[in-house]
Formats: C-alpha cells, sequence, structure tokens
C-alpha cells in the first residue's frame, strides 16, 4: 500500500494526528482508517473544518471555515452540505443564508439577509430563489 508511506501518523492527546504531503493535516478519531467521529481537518488553502465524520466524510453537524472569511455552519452528509445550515459571507456575519441545503445547493425553504435591510423568506431551488418572496 504505497499511498499510506505519504502520510505522518502521530498521537496527540489521546487523537490521531496525520499530516498529508499536499499540506492538509487533520486531528481526531479514525475508525477503519478513516476519518470517522469527532475531528479538525485543516486545508493547504486555510480552509477548516471542525466537525464529524463518517467514514472519511464531514457527516453530521460542522463548521466549515472558508479562507475568503465565509463560513457554514451545519449539516453534512457524505461530504456535502445537506439538511438545514447558515452560510455567513464574511466575518462580520451581517449577510447571511440560512436554511435548507441539499448537495451543497440552496434548496427548499431559506431566508436570505443582505445585512442592509433587504430580506428574501422564500423558496430556493438548485442556490436559485423559486417564487415569491
Amino acid at each position: 500500500m504505497e499511498w499510506i508511506t505519504r502520510w505522518n501518523w502521530r498521537t496527540f492527546k489521546n487523537q490521531w494526528y496525520i499530516d498529508f504531503n499536499e499540506g492538509d493535516f487533520y486531528t481526531g478519531s479514525f475508525k477503519n482508517g478513516l476519518k470517522h467521529g469527532s475531528g479538525t481537518e485543516n486545508y493547504h488553502n486555510r480552509d477548516i473544518y471542525k466537525g464529524e465524520f463518517v467514514n472519511g466524510l464531514p457527516e453530521g453537524y460542522g463548521e466549515y471555515k472558508s479562507h475568503n472569511g465565509s463560513k457554514y455552519k451545519g449539516d453534512f452528509k457524505k461530504g456535502y452540505k445537506n439538511g438545514h445550515g447558515t452560510w455567513y459571507k464574511d466575518q462580520s456575519e451581517k449577510e447571511f443564508y440560512k436554511g435548507s441545503y441539499i448537495l451543497n445547493e440552496k434548496h427548499g425553504f431559506g431566508v436570505y439577509d443582505w445585512g442592509n435591510g433587504l430580506v428574501y423568506r422564500g423558496q430556493y431551488s438548485h442556490n436559485k430563489r423559486d417564487g415569491k418572496g
């Protein structure tokens, strides 16, 4: 298994730490050699995911912070935003969307607040407003 030699495994405070050659690293629980349970993954582009993993992918509740300042707090399924969550455009958290997601897209009922008094409350379909708000 050649790929495993590219990883640097260490234990840290009763959890595993794995450093990938690409610059990503993960601290957390493993099961059957996969990220599983609570953990934090730091990506080489400075994005960070902290939350639950199942079979190597984000699943359950988590928080994803992007290097550009945006962040998402909410449900994940098989690595995708899926379920209910809140996305903030930047660190000020003035502009945000709170609502339903399916496969990383706003889908179902949601509220988008631009932070300047304008607010849309209504349905979304595939990341776009759908119908009256």
